[in-house]
């Protein structure tokens, strides 16, 4: 497990990027909002099924919250698309984590307009009439 110092950082940074408060984040998890505010103080820990549960609803991947990644996306497949990642998505998504809202929001939009091109017909290099 991670150091319980560099686990309270994440925490509280992820809970921010969310928007939760701690006391919506307690009652997400359907605790009290002290053990939050003990773990954002590396104080204590969650239990596992706890743990599992905060990873669950800040949408955040345990590696992420463990400081063992720096991608925070707990599952590209609930963005919609495969389950591997390709070298070019790993690169962008701590790009994308680093961007105010409002730029994110606008590259989202530019995104889902890219994606709703048609493909572009391919024709291979050399002459029209197939001799190179």
């Amino acid at each position: 497990m991670a150091e319980n110092g560099a686990f309270a950082q994440k925490l509280k940074e992820v809970r921010l990027e969310r928007g939760f408060t701690q006391r919506q984040l307690a009652d997400a998890l359907g605790i009290i909002h002290q053990n939050v505010n003990n773990w954002e103080k590396g104080l204590s820990f969650p239990n596992l099924q706890t743990f599992s549960q905060l990873c669950q609803v800040l949408e955040c991947s345990a590696d992420y919250l463990l400081c063992k990644s720096d991608y925070p996306f707990a599952d590209y497949t609930a963005m919609g698309g495969s389950d591997v990642y390709t070298e070019a998505q790993m690169e962008l998504f701590p790009v994308i984590a680093r961007l105010p809202d409002e730029d994110a929001l606008l590259l989202l939009a530019i995104a889902k307009r890219i994606a709703t091109l048609p493909e572009p017909e391919y024709e291979p290099p050399g002459d029209p009439q197939g001799q190179p």
